[in-house]
């Protein structure tokens, strides 16, 4: 009878401390989710605004299409989108900006007036080496500015 009542509160305590840790667990995912990060809106007053969409979560296969277009972006010379803001944002940690513009796929690229109005865009990789067209957003560049 003795070790019964003595392994009753053990079995409490390994109840607790399995409850404690499955919170643990959770908390620390949910902070490398971003759920605690506020969700500041997006400052399009310069305009144009080049909204760059890209993940850091994947599978390896996409993983290599991502970070290429990381590689892109890094390269690309500020001179060429001169007149543009540039903003990185990961889907991964702001879902509501991609649920915003209505982005499924990434990496894609969007061209923005102040509104928040699509002007030029991107959707779909056109390689995993090279899945941004740059070229074609400078030209939208120049020629927004021209309307102006």
């Amino acid at each position: 009878m003795d070790r019964l009542i003595l392994r009753l509160p053990s079995k409490r305590l390994s109840v607790i401390l399995v409850i404690l840790v499955a919170f643990g667990i959770l908390f620390v995912k949910a902070l490398s989710e971003g759920w605690f990060t506020p969700r500041e809106p997006l400052d399009l007053s310069s305009e144009p605004t080049l909204l760059f969409f890209n993940r850091s979560k994947g599978c390896e296969c996409v993983l290599v299409v991502y970070q290429a277009a990381e590689r892109q972006i890094a390269a690309w010379p500020k001179a060429d989108y001169s007149g543009a803001n540039l903003i990185r944002i990961d889907l991964d940690h702001r879902p509501d900006v991609g649920r915003q513009f209505n982005i499924i796929r990434v990496p894609a690229m969007l061209l923005v007036d102040s509104n928040g109005q699509v002007i030029y865009q991107q959707t779909e990789a056109v390689s995993d080496k090279s899945p941004l067209v740059l070229v074609k957003f400078e030209q939208a560049i120049k020629d927004y500015a021209n309307e102006k």
